[in-house]
């Protein structure tokens, strides 16, 4: 069920953490920018199939398995939906 393309920063790190907190038994509290996935969170290749799919089911932006595997933060993974985004309503205007 997608719920629109979020278009702030903060909004997108909250769909990320909502997503983690539901998905993933991830603690949304301990969660910060520089949380990195693999150190901190265990993140295995499959998670970050598994994390990818969870964001585009949410927002419609389609993330590759080797765009989450080249994100090694919370905050890299807003930055990078945060890019797609700006580059989703530049093109549709």
């Amino acid at each position: 069920m997608s719920l629109g393309i979020p278009t702030s920063r903060e909004d997108i790190q909250a769909r990320v953490l909502a997503i983690l907190s539901r998905e993933f038994d991830v603690d949304a509290a301990e969660i910060s920018p520089e949380t990195d996935l693999q150190n901190d969170l265990d993140f295995d290749s499959l998670d970050g199939v598994a994390l990818a799919g969870w964001i585009e089911e949410e927002t419609g932006l389609a993330l590759s398995d080797e765009d989450i595997e080249q994100m090694r933060t919370i905050g890299e993974i807003v930055e990078l939906v945060h890019e797609r985004v700006r580059a989703t309503v530049a093109r549709t205007g």
